[in-house]
């Protein structure tokens, strides 16, 4: 049965091509710069043998010198990574991906804004 760990993998590797630096689960705390961090809240089998699995996608971009959101860097990410999951292959899965929901999230991470992507993956193995 897949569980979060699977619903990680697949967007992970959906997102593999984007070049920027990707992480699963966290990033290191010295990160610096443009990344992308995947990870998943929680994970929920039912009781059919399939299992809805949340995954967040974290861009996180530095902020422009005045300490304002660089906007644009921020939605050339997130389009990407949209367009990867949407064209993505899911080998050895018979899975749908789609979203659940979008927007700007506080960070504790100095001088970067961070926009999440959740994706709602129901996954049978």
């Amino acid at each position: 049965m897949a569980d979060n760990f699977d619903g990680v993998d697949i967007i992970y590797s959906a997102i593999s091509s984007i070049e920027v630096t990707a992480f699963k689960d966290h990033a290191p705390d010295d990160q610096a710069g443009e990344h992308i961090v995947v990870n998943s809240p929680s994970s929920a089998p039912s009781s059919y043998g399939t299992n809805d699995v949340s995954v967040n996608v974290n861009v996180y971009v530095p902020t422009v010198a005045n300490g304002m959101i660089n906007r644009s860097r921020i939605k050339t990410l997130k389009d990407a990574v949209k367009t990867q999951i949407a064209s993505a292959g899911t080998s050895g899965y018979y899975c749908y991906i789609d979203p659940e929901f979008s927007g700007f999230v506080e960070t504790k991470k100095k001088n970067l804004s961070c926009f999440t992507q959740r994706f709602l993956i129901t996954i049978n193995k």
